[in-house]
């Protein structure tokens, strides 16, 4: 059994450091007839769960992927951290090889060191484990690298003020909403032919401001028909459609509209507009 969550009976025993993970992977019998090495982890029926030794020595622990490095604990004893997905497979993966707690929190993982929430960036983390290492995993790292943590706030005026540059297109949308009724059905080949909208993505979003700004009706309709379609896969939602479009909006200007605000380290609290950026 694992640490934390053992009711996954993954197999996976919490690596205290380095020494312990090397020991790990040179004790552990690869995996017959692969033809990439595969040592598991935990138990030998679970091979998603992997261990490997990297050219520079480290030794890296992989979670469901045999090319993304989930943990990685170095020669000096330092830990990095990149989580490839925001799961709760993710959070149990960590606890169980760290021994230290991990939550999903506002779509991010984040981990407890040294007795605070810290929040996971893509880039990953790195901690260290200190001398006295707590068994509770409470104490037992430290950061190492800086983890600074901000939310979003909204400026109003501002924000009312690059709304009013799209009213056009926004009476057009809500007419064509009108026209097709709330709840009418979407066709099928035209959802699955929907183009992407992510509100993150500075260049989808410049793109699809661009229509709305187009003096050509298609265009127009074009970007109508994919804020219809990315609010819902099988009917009209007017309301939920006329957010999406506000979205894009304040997701285009970011730069104009909100102001980063830090918070102070431990402290679990949600970023409302999160949604506009990479995260």
């Amino acid at each position: 059994m694992g640490w934390g969550n053992n009711y996954r009976n993954s197999g996976i025993r919490m690596l205290r450091d380095y020494a312990q993970a090397l020991e790990k992977f040179e004790t552990t019998t690869p995996i017959r007839g692969r033809e990439i090495e595969c040592r598991p982890l935990g138990h030998r029926g679970k091979p998603h769960f992997s261990i490997a030794k990297d050219a520079d020595g480290g030794i890296t622990c992989y979670d469901y992927s045999t090319t993304h490095k989930t943990i990685t604990f170095h020669p000096d004893n330092t830990v990095t951290i990149i989580p490839m997905w925001v799961s709760l497979s993710t959070c149990n993966f960590i606890q169980e090889v760290l021994g230290i707690s991990s939550t999903q929190h506002d779509h991010w993982i984040k981990i407890q060191v040294a007795g605070q929430w810290v929040r996971v960036r893509k880039e990953g983390i790195k901690i260290r484990r200190k001398d006295m290492g707590v068994m509770n995993g409470v104490g037992a790292y430290e950061l190492v690298s800086e983890a600074r943590d901000v939310v979003h706030h909204i400026k109003r005026k501002q924000a009312n003020i690059v709304r009013l540059k799209y009213k056009e297109f926004r009476d057009y949308l809500s007419g064509v909403l009108k026209l097709m009724g709330n709840n009418s059905r979407i066709n099928d080949e035209e959802y699955a032919r929907r183009p992407k909208v992510d509100y993150s993505d500075r260049a989808c979003m410049d793109a699809l401001l661009a229509q709305a700004a187009s003096d050509e009706p298609m265009d127009k309709y074009t970007l109508a028909m994919a804020l219809i379609w990315n609010v819902s896969s099988w009917r009209v939602d007017e309301r939920a459609t006329l957010e999406s479009f506000d979205r894009c909006i304040l997701a285009h200007h970011k730069d104009e509209v909100f102001e980063e605000i830090e918070v102070a380290r431990g402290v679990l609290t949600k970023d409302i507009y999160g949604w506009a950026f990479p995260r």
